[in-house]
């Protein structure tokens, strides 16, 4: 009867551990991030032609970031939610506000800026960071920046955290991707849109891009290019900070592929806008998150998890009509002639993993090692109490 006994436990023990891991599985398949509950199937999958009013939560992750202008608060760049206190964005678009971060809001899961509802959440900052390499090779280098809020962000339909791109996915092969933002209708307008705008773009390819017709080698290994060759539809100024995402293929979740950078003009032929790659500063992003969360309370790893699951990969703390252009908002110049360029939770990885897309191989590599390790650790020690018991019997 102990034998018996045994054997069960043995066996419940090694379902129990396929049930967890399965759970995990589904867990990373479907992070909490790059969701939109407001948004129907029948919607998502409507075809962007130029730029149109959003509909109410289509972008939960979009911020508004405003500064005070005497009298009220203006728009003057977008950002990205990353978990409840981080905000990604542009550096350009902090670096006059360094010392003066204290004149700086953030306005979450708003739509129409001029008529903020009940669904608004409005935070102060508490801490800028600039890339450390900021302007230190060219005027848009290292364009990214980093917005620590004074309090953690409340999570609802209206404002969802952002998934970032694994290092393994393909970014130049998706196809389904928005710009977004609260920047100017047309190049010559100086007023931000009051609703938020959204334009459907596409990946030029980088050589074509950095060509003497386009950007003339102005564009680094870390941007991105996007937007039409024949122009029309762009981001523009006061888009900058923004967010360029793209659809998983697999799902209905977005990945924020993308920082709205800088551009020459705004939907101008040969033009495209130039963001900054966020899997490129993936680890970047990582690091100073981690680093600022150091000396907090940090959730420990279940016993189970560390005995079954050693090898599995740990989430990290949590977990944007011609229009949107990426100009520096102070430095946004019409120079037709100048063609050349002159949780402290958990950031829901900055690691997304589709189901069937490339990343996902690794986890599933990963779980089912994790069934080997626990199917082997199991029928050892049920060989060892055997031997024990019987006097050699295997």
């Amino acid at each position: 009867m102990a034998l018996l006994s045994l054997k069960l436990t043995a066996i419940f023990l090694f379902f129990f551990a396929i049930y967890v891991l399965i759970s995990i599985s589904e867990s990373a398949e479907t992070c909490e991030c790059g969701k939109r509950p407001l948004i129907k199937d029948s919607q998502r999958n409507s075809r962007i032609v130029g730029g149109v009013n959003s509909q109410p939560g289509a972008w939960p992750w979009l911020v508004s970031i405003q500064a005070w202008r005497g009298s009220d608060y203006g728009h003057f760049c977008g950002g990205t939610i990353l978990n409840n206190q981080w905000i990604l964005t542009a550096a350009h678009c902090l670096i006059d506000y360094k010392t003066t971060f204290d004149t700086i809001r953030v306005v979450i899961g708003a739509r129409k800026l001029s008529k903020l509802g009940s669904e608004t959440q409005i935070r102060k900052v508490k801490q800028l960071i600039l890339h450390e390499k900021y302007l230190r090779e060219g005027k848009h280098s290292y364009d990214i920046g980093l917005i620590l809020l004074d309090e953690p962000i409340k999570f609802n339909d209206y404002t969802q955290r952002a998934c970032l791109p694994s290092a393994s996915l393909n970014v130049a092969q998706k196809t389904n991707c928005y710009v977004a933002g609260w920047g100017v209708l047309e190049e010559k307008e100086i007023a931000a849109a009051d609703i938020l705008q959204e334009a459907g773009v596409f990946f030029i390819n980088k050589e074509l891009c950095n060509s003497k017709e386009w950007y003339n080698g102005k564009v680094y290994p870390y941007n991105l290019c996007a937007g039409h060759k024949e122009g029309k539809i762009d981001s523009c100024q006061g888009d900058s900070g923004g967010p360029l995402m793209c659809k998983r293929k697999t799902s209905n979740d977005y990945i924020v592929v993308g920082v709205t950078s800088w551009g020459i003009g705004c939907a101008r032929k040969q033009r495209p806008g130039i963001y900054i790659s966020t899997q490129y500063f993936n680890e970047w992003i990582e690091s100073k998150i981690t680093k600022k969360a150091e000396g907090q309370t940090r959730p420990k790893r279940s016993l189970l998890k560390k005995i079954f699951f050693p090898q599995l990969p740990t989430q990290l703390p949590t977990t944007q009509s011609h229009k949107v252009k990426l100009q520096p908002t102070d430095t946004f110049e019409l120079e037709a002639a100048n063609e050349h360029l002159t949780d402290t939770n958990s950031v829901q990885r900055v690691q997304v993993i589709p189901t069937a897309d490339p990343e996902h191989v690794d986890l599933r590599q990963s779980i089912w090692h994790s069934l080997t390790q626990i199917y082997r650790r199991i029928t050892a020690y049920l060989r060892n109490l055997l031997t024990g018991r019987n006097g050699g019997l295997t």
